[in-house]
């Protein structure tokens, strides 16, 4: 932490000075001369070499101190994000509360902000206010407007400013960095929701289109062998239609199930635990629609953990939990296998959770050998960008 200047100096080293040249001059012309040395001048002459002793010792000090305030800028710059803005670590530096840091707003001339971004004008130079412009490669960044009482030295301050011009060209880098990467991840989630979206309409539209017409031929199949009841070949085509309407129900599970689209996520695990080869016990905190694509995702996330189950773990039971955090839906799936499970072992998990991190929400896995396995997935309200939460397409 800077140790501030003392505000303003007490008496102008160089008129102290020349004061005191003036005196000793004339004490020592007087001298030369002969002429009788008065008490008062003897007096004089004391305090005239006091004060430019004096004005030699503040000069040194002040300069140190100057140099002191630069030396305190550049470490606190260089500090954990704790010590505060960019504008407080210069105040506490320099010394002044009340000094101002404006931030030059890209593509204008004449706009300025602050450290929480809201508009800020550069005061108009006065002899209690200093105006300095910060800027980095001849571009004009911002500007450092402080009280001259706390640093009079404008060489001092062009130093500073330009230490600041650094942070904040360096803070601009990383503020890009982060609204590209923000980008990155506004179109990942857009990219999950844009193919949930065709995932809803290819179920609706193979339910409603070629899985209706089978059934349609089924049933005139079926009509067809109660009147030709000895056609072998009929029973037989009946029974090829039965299982590709049943394949195709299955393809569609697969891809989206219809009863998470109808009802949401909790009837949508209750339909899966009822499928399941293994004993599921179900838990569902609540019934509420969600995003789609996060019920979509936590659903997969389900039915991914129960295959697992099923084929690895050597289970008696698992359990599903629904609940509705504030931070939105999660499901944890609990198992009394042998354990041992991890993400990135070639399980389809693998693939969910770069999905849930698309959307925001994070996945955990713990599962120590001969224990079994706790898998937690949770996904947040959808973000602004991508519309409100529970909105449904």
């Amino acid at each position: 932490m800077g140790v501030p200047l003392l505000k303003g100096r007490l008496f102008d080293e160089r008129d102290v000075k020349g004061a005191a040249e003036t005196v000793i001059v004339n004490e020592n012309l007087a001298r030369i001369l002969g002429t009788p040395i008065a008490i008062d001048a003897l007096l004089a002459y004391e305090v005239a070499l006091v004060a430019m002793g004096l004005a030699i010792v503040t000069e040194i000090l002040w300069r140190a101190a100057a140099t002191g305030v630069l030396t305190n800028v550049v470490v606190d710059l260089g500090g954990s994000a704790e010590a505060g803005t960019l504008r407080d670590r210069l105040a506490r530096a320099v010394g002044d509360p009340t000094l101002l840091l404006g931030y030059a707003v890209e593509g204008s001339d004449d706009a300025w902000i602050d450290d929480a971004g809201s508009p800020i004008q550069p005061p108009a130079p006065t002899p209690d206010r200093t105006v300095t412009p910060i800027a980095v490669g001849g571009r004009e960044l911002g500007f450092v407007a402080h009280d001259p009482a706390f640093l009079a030295d404008p060489r001092v301050m062009a130093s500073i400013a330009a230490a600041v011009g650094l942070a904040i060209s360096n803070s601009a880098t990383q503020a890009e960095i982060r609204r590209r990467v923000a980008e990155v991840d506004a179109s990942r989630e857009r990219l999950v929701h844009a193919g949930d979206a065709q995932c809803r309409q290819l179920e609706s539209a193979l339910e409603t289109g070629a899985i209706a017409r089978l059934g349609r031929v089924e049933d005139a199949l079926r009509e067809a062998a109660r009147i030709r009841p000895e056609d072998r070949r009929l029973a037989e085509v009946i029974g090829d239609v039965e299982s590709t309407r049943e394949g195709l129900r299955a393809f569609v599970r697969g891809v989206y199930p219809g009863v998470l689209r109808a009802g949401g996520l909790a009837p949508a695990i209750a339909d899966l635990a009822g499928r399941s080869t293994v004993p599921v016990e179900t838990a569902l905190g609540t019934r509420r629609r969600f995003d789609p694509a996060a019920e979509s995702t936590l659903y997969f996330v389900c039915a991914e953990a129960l295959a697992n189950v099923s084929k690895h773990a050597r289970a008696r039971g698992a359990r599903i939990q629904l609940a509705d955090r504030d931070d939105g839906p999660e499901v944890t799936i609990v198992d009394d296998g042998v354990g041992g499970a991890a993400i990135d072992r070639g399980s389809g998990l693998r693939g969910l959770l770069d999905r849930i991190e698309a959307l925001g929400g994070s996945m955990s896995i713990e599962s120590r050998p001969g224990h079994g396995t706790t898998l937690v997935a949770r996904v947040p309200p959808r973000r602004p960008q991508g519309g409100p939460a529970g909105a449904h397409e």
